[in-house]
């Protein structure tokens, strides 16, 4: 009888409230802290509003609440399952991943990747995502000055401007590059830029470009799909670059100390002018991109009119391994490989081991240019099936020092190779066969001439060679009887003194083995035979 009483005289206190709860239940008034609602009490709380409630070791199942406001609250150590949390900010929310040893604050784990999709990058192949990715990147440089990572779910993401990487550390990363693209939506300028910007006050180091595909929705008609310049310890692995590029990768040192870019796994199809392009803008020493590794690598051409696969016009350090560049359909590079040193500039320490330069309009390899050339060494070479011209071709007077070994020089138009200019020069233990493909007997395998008013090539090596028809072109091309190459060696009587020409073996030359036109002592020419 004495909580009825008590009842009644807390009545007038309830009865103007502000909202009261509806009940089909009685109160009870049991427990040290005052009020305690039954637990089966029923509270109608839609379109109600909680103001700075504390909710303390609760348990949040299957619930579903609408059409309210909890304002400031604080939520210590519930449990929610099977629930949609809508709008809610849980960047200070401490949790643990399952398995793992230690907790993380949640904006701590998200910031291990930095995900384009959370700056409003749609990734749906017609949304300009430009600025959306230019702010992942620029939110980047404000979480960690030691890099990060950007990453790009599966997706096309359409890009109308270049997308400038500058700073130390940073990364660019798809899920694959058959996943993973980014598009651009114009059709000149370099679609991503790394280094060369004026706030950019020192190199990028250990930038990395991995598991992207690049390409443009239109056919460019200037820029590159990346671009890198003032940058060290430069990573691009497992990289696609399609479909209407104009130039594939640029690699400059036109501000900056530029060295040590590797380049590994890079797949560079249907280019419209040029693979690799390292040192265009070299004008002095000084501004040679330094240390430039490739391997495991294909590089195909769109057209007839793309220049060259690999382009190096300034560089001290090229080493290239399991590369293949070759003819795309119809599509063929004028030259699978240049090597042109600008005037006051130089290539050197070029190393090509298990490199194929295939079906070029014109020249597989050239050299020429107003530069030097130093240290080129081709081992296990192919230089093979050159449309219109010469397999391998030297015309740069300044070049000191070309070696080429254990290689195979097959089936090209005009001579396998031809020697116009150099020092140092040596072609051993490799196979020159099936050349002058354009006319029967009309070019040789090897040829040392002279260009008019240029010096004449002298200090050379010719040794341990087999010279003639024969290998998987002869054998699957025609009859075995059908002879292509005029003379195996033959050395026009202005070139140089100082050679070597010994132990070569001709077979099936038309006219052939060695021709020495040259009247000097200053010689070696032994040991050459026929059959």
């Amino acid at each position: 009888m004495r909580k009825y009483i008590l009842l009644a005289a807390f009545l007038p206190s309830i009865c103007f409230a502000q909202s009261v709860p509806q009940m089909d239940r009685r109160v009870t008034l049991e427990g040290p802290t005052g009020l305690n609602w039954a637990l089966s009490t029923k509270v109608d709380t839609l379109n109600g509003t909680l103001n700075s409630p504390e909710i303390s070791g609760g348990d949040i199942s299957n619930s579903s609440i609408s059409g309210g406001t909890s304002a400031k609250q604080e939520i210590n150590q519930p449990t929610i399952s099977d629930g949609t949390a809508i709008g809610l900010d849980v960047s200070s929310a401490l949790g643990k991943v399952l398995g793992a040893s230690v907790s993380r604050y949640l904006n701590s784990k998200l910031l291990d990747i930095i995900s384009v999709r959370d700056f409003g990058a749609k990734g749906d192949g017609v949304t300009d995502d430009t600025a959306a990715i230019n702010a992942a990147i620029s939110y980047a440089h404000t979480t960690n000055n030691k890099g990060g990572r950007i990453f790009f779910p599966d997706g096309v993401y359409n890009v109308s401007s270049t997308i400038i990487l500058t700073g130390s550390g940073f990364s660019l990363i798809g899920t694959s590059p058959r996943a993973a693209t980014i598009q651009s939506t114009v059709t000149s300028g370099n679609i991503i830029q790394i280094g060369q910007s004026p706030d950019n006050l020192n190199n990028n180091q250990n930038d990395q470009i991995f598991g992207l595909n690049i390409i443009s929705q239109n056919p460019m008609t200037s820029g590159a799909a990346i671009y890198a310049d003032g940058v060290y310890n430069l990573k691009i692995d497992n990289v696609r670059i399609g479909e209407n590029i104009f130039d594939g990768l640029e690699v400059e040192n036109s501000i900056r100390s530029t060295y040590g870019v590797m380049i590994h796994h890079l797949w560079l199809a249907s280019i419209l002018d040029k693979g690799i392009i390292i040192g265009a803008l070299a004008q002095t020493q000084q501004q040679v991109v330094t240390d430039v590794f490739l391997s495991d690598s294909m590089i195909l051409p769109a057209g007839s009119s793309a220049i060259c696969g690999v382009c190096l016009y300034g560089a001290g350090g090229f080493y290239a391994s399991g590369v293949d560049i070759t003819s795309n359909g119809d599509s063929h590079f004028i030259n699978a490989m240049h090597i042109k040193p600008n005037a006051g500039s130089d290539v050197n320490a070029v190393m090509l081991s298990r490199f194929l330069m295939d079906d070029s309009t014109d020249e597989n390899l050239l050299l020429d240019g107003d530069g030097f050339i130093a240290d080129v060494t081709l081992t296990n070479v192919w230089a093979s099936t050159s449309n219109t011209a010469s397999g391998i071709v030297i015309n740069n007077t300044n070049t000191d020092g070309f070696t080429i070994s254990g290689s195979t020089v097959d089936s090209n138009a005009q001579n396998g190779i031809t020697i116009n200019g150099g020092v140092n020069i040596s072609v051993s233990s490799s196979r020159i066969l099936n050349n002058s493909m354009s006319s029967n007997g009309s070019f040789n395998g090897i040829a040392v001439g002279v260009q008019t008013g240029k010096t004449s090539p002298a200090s050379y090596s010719i040794t341990d060679n087999q010279i003639g028809n024969g290998g998987f072109f002869n054998l699957n091309g025609g009859s075995p009887s059908i002879i292509h190459q005029k003379w195996g060696i033959n050395i026009d009587k202005l070139s140089g003194q100082g050679f070597v020409v010994t132990n070569n073996r001709g077979f099936g030359n038309v006219s052939g083995i060695i021709n020495d036109q040259t009247t000097g002592t200053n010689k070696t020419v032994s040991g050459n035979v026929s059959g």
